[in-house]
């Protein structure tokens, strides 16, 4: 019985077994497929938004740096206008000072000039000096240390036997009133 009645039984399962291990293939591929295909996707997904997050984040930085830079700038645009210009009343005793520190001078020239979007008063000063090279020197040292804020914006040498003349055009700089 165990002989040809079992050979008989396995002829006749054979197909119908391949039949089930196929079907069995196919659902397996048709559930594990599109899972596995969106897992994949899932997981460019998860990355791509990583690296935007990463990239936002050094956005954050860069706008946390530029507002640092900016409010550290508004603390000191303040302190110049409190500190630093003196206030345009001012101008006569920054002129006096200008004059009292040049050697023989000219016919200085003053003329004033408004800086558009700043409460600043400019003043353009005008200075033929002459005296020797060591007093002309002596006057910009003293420009560069003045308390005042002045701006040497052009010289002009002239060589003259021993002595030098020097015609030096000055910007004072002064508040002009109250910051709005």
């Amino acid at each position: 019985m165990s002989g040809p009645w079992l050979t008989r039984w396995r002829a006749r399962l054979w197909r119908p077994l391949l039949w089930l291990l196929a079907a069995n293939a196919v659902a397996a591929l048709v559930y594990t497929l599109p899972r596995t295909l969106q897992q994949r996707s899932l997981a460019e997904q998860a990355t791509t938004l990583k690296s935007d997050v990463a990239r936002e984040q050094r956005q954050l930085q860069r706008l946390k740096e530029r507002a640092e830079a900016t409010l550290a700038n508004a603390r000191d645009l303040e302190s110049f206008y409190k500190d630093v210009l003196k206030d345009r009343a001012q101008l006569v005793s920054v002129l006096k000072d200008l004059d009292r520190q040049a050697p023989s001078r000219g016919n200085r020239t003053t003329r004033p000039g408004d800086l558009k979007g700043a409460a600043v008063s400019r003043f353009v000063v005008t200075m033929p000096l002459s005296g020797s090279y060591e007093q002309l020197v002596a006057f910009l040292r003293n420009m560069e240390r003045s308390p005042h804020f002045v701006t040497v914006d052009r010289i002009a040498l002239r060589e003259r036997d021993q002595a030098g003349e020097l015609d030096v055009e000055l910007s004072i700089y002064l508040r002009a009133g109250e910051k709005s």
